[in-house]
């Protein structure tokens, strides 16, 4: 019996959230606290060290875990508020139409020329590198599809006729979009979510491999890959694992939106 590949994406990325839950919860050894008489240990079974020790003696897989975590919530929190920002810019646009319309999607093609990550960068840059303003700098300028996806699906809600009811009994427009627009969008903002979320994920892992990202002691996936990428010679696995996670974390997302994008028709 062939299994579809949303199911596998699907229970991957359970997997993956399970053992970033439990794994670090479970582990006697934490992701920040360096033991100096266990540094670089290779993989092993017994002395509970299963994927081996860094270079300050910090267990491997439990920093990895939390890497998984950290990016977990980077995507989660960032495209939650790229999905906010996007709707509401989308709803407005094309149910009030017009000049408004004009002057909204005309603010979206100004923003689509704007190199995306070097500008995520400046931000970092102008006001911190603290882990929430990370989780704005991206989600403020990640909501741009969002936008377009919404508008082309109010213009065709506001012609149907429920729409046209709710404005002949007298509604105001805001309580037109909140009550019925948005309701209705529901479906094809969850396919946006699903798309943005591994964008957010290569985003986040990209800034904090440069440096602009999580801080020590705190880690992500892109901090265990620059970590990795300085011993990739002498130690192979510091690089592969993470990279590894990472991989699976993009494909399985993206599968799931693909798969829900296909069964909305977009």
């Amino acid at each position: 019996m062939k299994v579809p590949l949303p199911r596998v994406s699907l229970a991957l990325l359970g997997l993956l959230v399970a053992c970033a839950v439990l794994i670090p919860w479970l582990s006697p050894h934490d992701y920040f606290t360096p033991d100096w008489d266990n540094t670089e240990l290779p993989p092993q079974w017994s002395g509970g060290h299963l994927l081996g020790t860094d270079e300050l003696g910090r267990d491997l897989l439990v920093r990895l875990m939390w890497s998984c975590r950290i990016s977990l919530l980077v995507a989660a929190v960032a495209s939650a508020i790229s999905l906010v920002i996007g709707v509401a810019w989308g709803v407005v646009a094309g149910y009030v139409g017009g000049r408004v319309d004009a002057i909204l999607m005309r603010v979206v093609d100004v923003l689509y020329s704007v190199p995306f990550t070097p500008f995520v960068i400046v931000l970092t840059v102008l006001f911190g590198r603290d882990l929430v303003l990370l989780f704005i700098a991206i989600g403020a300028v990640s909501w741009l599809d969002i936008a377009r996806v919404t508008r082309a699906q109010t213009l065709g809600l506001r012609e149907r006729e429920f729409i046209i009811a709710a404005e002949v009994a007298g509604l105001s427009r805001p309580a037109i979009m909140w009550r019925h627009i948005v309701p209705n969008l529901l479906g094809i903002t969850l396919v946006c979510l699903t798309l943005t979320i591994p964008a957010v994920v290569s985003t986040e892992a990209f800034l904090s491999y440069l440096g602009l990202g999580a801080q020590s002691p705190l880690t992500s996936l892109g901090v265990m890959l620059a970590d990795g990428a300085a011993q990739m010679r002498s130690r192979p696995l510091l690089l592969i694992m993470p990279a590894l996670v990472l991989v699976t974390l993009v494909y399985a997302c993206n599968r799931l939106g693909d798969a829900l994008r296909d069964r909305h028709g977009l």
